[in-house]
């Protein structure tokens, strides 16, 4: 055995707790000077080094080295190598440390973060492969000796060895050895403790006298400037003073968050059945051989108030004189207006609640309404409606040739249908809805939709940051299908019964544990739909899957735990179960179908999922606590 003057580490530098395999057996002090002794060695385990036989002979022991110094004054060394080109001789120097420890970890999953101690010298490789042997297979950790030399722990990570003795290993083989760097073999340290770094959700009881929150209708901006990714287009120079008259007319709205709304040019919101279109239309005057001889702008507010239950539509058209010109500055200017919409629709009369004419000269600004219905034949099962109002003028009885339009796009159409119900009802198919789930009543099932939503960048489902879930309505595939990927029976996935129950929930005061998965198994993003369905999200394994369930503890309020009947999450999970109170799960979701029928989703539509409370936390919060 070599001695030289770098000194030993004696003390470990550890967590609290943490279980040490030494490269030397409990008891034994290695040999030197007594000035540079760490005293008898502590190991909690067996370390061994073993070598391949080549004619008789273990010629890996050759090149295998121990020196005084490292963790406790002693670690092994060799050179790292590759295999060698002869199938005979390939493997005859190689030498394979193994560290084995003598109990099992302690505590819930038997998890454990790894460490290895890296001496100050006599570790040059670059490219040091530790296996970690555990009870969901052997993990391979690739570290720079080199980079780490400096009588250091470095970490391999956390682990789950459960029921298993914990075992690491180590190869002086590497893709790049040639036989002129060194590798070493000192300490492996485990230090108990939760190793599945997920954050901490708290959440209460159920509360029964909470009741299901109404969906979200917030309205969305579907501008084209916000389409086009350029932002809102903000108010116009004569927004103000038109929201201000909009206002101070009191005519009564069919879509009543439209009045506030700025004005500019072409600039859309729309929630579920709701939109508010707003424009400024310059109204050009001309005479009988053409000739522009005035003109009249209006800062206009359209409204569509679509019903989910029937055909027929609600308009109201406003319009806020700005500016006039010409012969529209001295006459009285009438206002013409025709609505139209396609397709397989109708229209009814337009009924003016206010005065059509407009005599700016003597100061009249009044704000204009009329209103008309729409209604929707049924000719097909479903189909697009778009709207069109189309507004000219006449002075002294003469009408002007030219007619300016304000009309829906794309973005604002409504999608009628028969459908989803037997009775037909219109929507405006652009809107996301959001179905809101009861987080208050059915808490572990909202923390649980959080907690999946956190581990990816794609938050499914979240409103803010986050991306859509779409609904999945097919004969070739069902909700049933997805669930039984991602949550198969036992003992396929392992129900837990050490789970929180909510008897309470249920007239019968009974209870049972059953498996929660997310992304819905009503969504295409369910990790259960597979691709060839469509299936924008599958795994090839559900144990990929986030696995926890729901307990309450000591201390009272109830969390999520990572289920140890599964491997650690590494990150970056695409879906999620859990085990948890059949209650909580089945009845969470009980108000989809009503989610459903008012919204008027069909296959492929897109919607969100409200966690309230929990909304409130952001993605890759250590702590979510709503209680």
């Amino acid at each position: 055995m070599a001695f030289d003057d770098s000194p030993p580490r004696c003390s470990t530098g550890l967590p609290a707790g943490a279980l040490i395999v030494d490269d030397v057996d409990k008891g034994v002090v290695p040999a030197g000077s007594s000035s540079r002794s760490c005293g008898a060695s502590t190991s909690d385990g067996t370390f061994t080094l073993n070598y391949s036989m080549w004619n008789g002979a273990y010629s890996g022991k050759m090149d295998t080295h121990q020196i005084g110094a490292g963790y406790g004054n002693h670690f092994f060394f060799a050179h790292t190598r590759k295999p060698e080109s002869t199938a005979g001789t390939a493997n005859r120097m190689e030498a394979t440390g193994i560290w084995k420890l003598n109990t099992k970890i302690p505590g819930r999953g038997g998890d454990a973060e790894v460490f290895v101690h890296i001496p100050d010298h006599g570790a040059q490789t670059a490219e040091a492969v530790y296996e970690v042997v555990t009870a969901f297979g052997t993990k391979k950790k690739t570290i720079s000796q080199s980079a780490n030399q400096s009588n250091k722990w470095v970490s391999l990570g956390g682990y789950r060895f459960r029921d298993k003795l914990p075992e690491v290993r180590l190869s002086n083989f590497n893709s790049g050895g040639t036989g002129d760097k060194d590798i070493a073999w000192d300490v492996i340290a485990f230090a108990p403790g939760d190793q599945s770094k997920l954050p901490e959700v708290i959440f209460g009881d159920p509360d029964r006298s909470v009741e299901q929150p109404a969906d979200d209708t917030t309205p969305t901006d579907v501008s084209l400037s916000v389409i086009n990714g350029t932002g809102p287009a903000g108010p116009s120079a004569t927004s103000a003073a038109s929201v201000a008259a909009v206002k101070a007319a009191g005519s009564g709205s069919f879509v009543e968050w439209c009045d506030a709304k700025p004005f500019n040019n072409h600039v859309q919101w729309i929630n579920r059945t709701e939109a508010c279109l707003k424009e400024h239309i310059p109204v050009v005057i001309s005479n009988e051989d053409g000739e522009i001889i005035g003109t009249m702008d209006f800062d206009v507010q359209a409204e569509i108030k679509a019903h989910n239950d029937e055909n027929g539509m609600n308009t109201t058209l406003k319009l806020v004189p700005t500016s006039a010109t010409g012969v529209a500055t001295t006459a009285p200017v009438t206002i013409t207006l025709a609505e139209t919409c396609a397709f397989d629709c109708t229209t009814s009369n337009v009924i003016w609640k206010t005065p059509s004419t407009w005599e700016w000269g003597a100061g009249d600004r009044h704000v204009g309404d009329a209103q008309m219905g729409l209604f929707w034949q049924q000719a097909r099962t479903s189909e697009l409606v778009g709207v069109t109002w189309k507004l000219g003028a006449t002075v002294a009885g003469a009408p002007s040739k030219n007619v300016v339009a304000v009309s829906t796009d794309r973005y604002s159409q409504l999608r009628c249908d028969r459908t989803v119900t037997t009775n037909p009802g219109c929507v405006f198919e652009y809107y996301k809805p959001t179905y809101v789930m009861n987080a208050k009543q059915f808490p572990a099932a909202a923390a649980h939709a959080w907690l999946v939503q956190t581990r990816n960048n794609k938050h499914f489902g979240r409103k803010n940051g986050g991306t859509s879930l779409t609904y999945m309505n097919r004969d070739d595939w069902t909700t049933t299908d997805s669930r039984n990927v991602i949550c198969p029976p036992t003992p396929a996935y392992i129900r837990r019964t050490d789970i929180g129950m909510s008897p309470e929930l249920s007239s019968s005061g009974k209870d049972s544990s059953a498996c929660d998965e997310f992304a819905f198994a009503n969504s295409y993003q369910s990790a259960g739909m597979p691709a060839n369905k469509d299936g924008t999200n599958p795994v090839d394994d559900p144990t990929k899957c986030l696995s926890t369930y729901a307990v309450k503890q000591s201390s009272g309020h109830w969390t999520l735990l990572s289920d140890d009947n599964y491997d650690l999450p590494v990150g970056g999970e695409v879906c999620g179960r859990s085990s948890m109170s059949s209650n909580q799960n089945s009845q969470s979701m009980s108000f989809f179908g009503g989610f459903i029928n008012r919204n008027r989703l069909q296959n492929k539509d897109d919607y969100w999922v409200g966690l309230p409370g929990f909304d409130n936390c952001a993605m890759g919060a250590d702590v979510c606590d709503v209680r």
